[in-house]
């Protein structure tokens, strides 16, 4: 296979995989695309198992793996180069890298497996999916289970394994179609229009499954919730800053609650306050940071309802976190100020936490000796009740990680205020691509998604994934809505055994990985045993 010829494929796979996913020219993605994207790179694993050497089929799969990687993360997250132009391509390199790996590693399997190379191929790629979104470098972006976020058949099959199945399948109808192409020159086989089959048929099962948990009974209560989107200032952290996001915070609050007087909650985005309030009204040594404070504290004094507020919260210890805090006038006293408090478990890699400190502590004192950013991490999940319901606060990048959302669920939680802030980004691109990983949280747990976010998405994303109310981006606004929350209800099967489905899927191609190892260290072995013996034949016929 020509270099160009490879290139070209590769760029086209990369094209596919980005216009699935929301994007710059289609603002909710081409879903459809997902189930073709990956047929030019599994074509071209393909064709350098057959016409090439083993070590040069597999210098060129990293090589092209590589490039896929890096077109890849360049064409979905070039939004990174607003907020750190060094920290995107950082980013995209080392995602380069692990695609070129993998590339490198599927064209192993596909030579151990030559009657199974497909499907083998398209393991390994589920596999790097949930592998990439684990740790304290987890990131979920770019994911193709993601682009189904408006396609409910496939949607609702996360209720039962997450969005490792719709990633699942739109992988293998890639990898099982390529088979098709590949061997039509050669005579159809009838088998892999029978894998088809049974994927199709898989998928239909788990959708099928999905819309039946959805219907599992419930009980309900009404609440009414306010979420208030400022279109926050990018230079917040500055001393007019952050005062003119509190003023109107303040401002749009007032005046949402003028419409709607007896909202149960009023949601505030992430960080939308940013002097910790606690540290500010107790110490007052900063009059202007204190009449800040005081401002939001004699609002919530004003109003019945029960504030979610995100705020720079500074602990016991001196540390800085990001906290999301619960002033509910019917459980604490709003002055002097009383909250509950969920400090943000899951941080986001360099932007608020060093991952792996410890390790590379040398390194990272010298590339970032200022480490202000820093934030200290909580250490469990919480879950508040107030107002008739149970509910969790995610914090922004929590909720791209359904096996944290899940968490929340398991503890008791029925409904899922989450609070973002991608303003930094600046980017409509960003937020859907945002938007679209929340969606899943909800179908996945069966609870409503309240989602309050400083630039957009600020939106109401039912049990069912549907997205009733949404503000427009980059504008200051507020969506009140009346919403059924469960109070009661029997746990869908992925918030009781969370990631399970990947984890099959892991368990599934480190067999593989170990069978092909054994099957090659035998033949190694029955390799030299027959040079031995041929050797030995040899070297007797001399002597005779």
């Amino acid at each position: 296979m020509s270099v160009l010829k490879g290139l070209c494929l590769v760029f086209l796979s990369a094209l596919l995989f980005v216009l699935g996913q929301p994007n710059a020219l289609f603002g909710d993605g081409l879903f459809f695309l997902s189930f073709i994207a990956l047929i030019p790179v599994f074509y071209i694993l393909h064709a350098l198992t057959l016409r090439d050497a083993l070590w040069s089929s597999l210098c060129w799969s990293c090589l092209l793996g590589f490039c896929f990687g890096l077109l890849v993360y360049t064409g979905l997250c070039f939004w990174l180069i607003r907020y750190e132009r060094g920290l995107f391509f950082v980013a995209v390199t080392a995602y380069a890298v692990l695609y070129g790996l993998l590339f490198g590693g599927m064209q192993l399997l596909s030579r151990s497996y030559p009657a199974f190379a497909f499907p083998v191929m398209a393991l390994s790629f589920c596999v790097l999916e949930y592998l990439k979104s684990l740790g304290p470098l987890g990131f979920s972006y770019g994911i193709i289970g993601y682009s189904q976020w408006t396609f409910r058949p496939l949607l609702m099959t996360a209720a039962i394994g997450g969005v490792w199945i719709p990633s699942c399948f739109c992988v293998f109808f890639s990898a099982l179609c390529t088979e098709i192409l590949v061997k039509y020159h050669a005579g159809l086989d009838r088998r892999t229009f029978s894998s088809l089959a049974i994927l199709f048929s898989c998928t239909v099962v788990f959708s099928l499954l999905g819309f039946q948990v959805s219907l599992f009974g419930a009980e309900y209560r009404d609440i009414t919730a306010v979420l208030i989107q400022n279109n926050a200032d990018v230079s917040k952290y500055a001393e007019d800053g952050y005062k003119k996001d509190i003023s109107n915070l303040v401002s749009l609050s007032e005046e949402a609650l003028g419409l709607y007087p007896d909202a149960d909650f009023v949601v505030w985005p992430e960080t939308a306050v940013v002097p910790p309030i606690l540290q500010y009204y107790h110490s007052r040594k900063d009059v202007s940071r204190f009449n800040a404070v005081s401002s939001v504290l004699g609002l919530m004094l004003r109003n019945r309802a029960c504030f979610i507020i995100g705020n720079q919260h500074v602990d016991a210890d001196g540390e800085d976190c990001n906290a999301a805090l619960v002033f509910d006038r019917e459980k604490g006293t709003i002055v002097p100020p009383a909250p509950e408090l969920y400090v943000k478990q899951h941080l986001v890699p360099f932007s608020e936490s060093l991952p792996f400190y410890t390790v590379f502590r040398g390194l990272y004192d010298r590339v970032f000796p200022d480490r202000s950013f820093i934030w200290k991490a909580g250490d469990c999940p919480q879950v508040f009740s107030g107002r008739g319901i149970s509910y969790a606060v995610p914090i922004c990048f929590e909720d791209t990680f359904g096996s944290l959302c899940s968490q929340f669920v398991r503890e008791g939680a029925f409904c899922l205020f989450s609070i973002c802030n991608d303003s930094w980004a600046a980017s409509p691109v960003c937020q859907r691509q945002h938007l679209a990983m929340t969606v899943f949280r909800a179908v996945e747990n069966g609870v409503p998604v309240l989602r309050s976010s400083a630039s957009g998405v600020t939106c109401i994303i039912n049990a069912d994934g549907q997205i009733t109310g949404e503000l427009d981006g980059f504008c200051a606004g507020f969506l009140g809505r009346k919403i059924s929350v469960p109070t009661k209800r029997r746990p869908y099967p992925y918030s009781l055994y969370g990631d399970w489905f990947a984890q099959t899927e892991l368990f599934l191609l480190c067999i593989l990985v170990a069978w092909a190892c054994v099957k090659h260290y035998s033949n190694a072995g029955m390799k030299l045993q027959k040079q031995k013996a041929q050797k030995q034949l040899k070297k007797n016929g001399q002597m005779e």
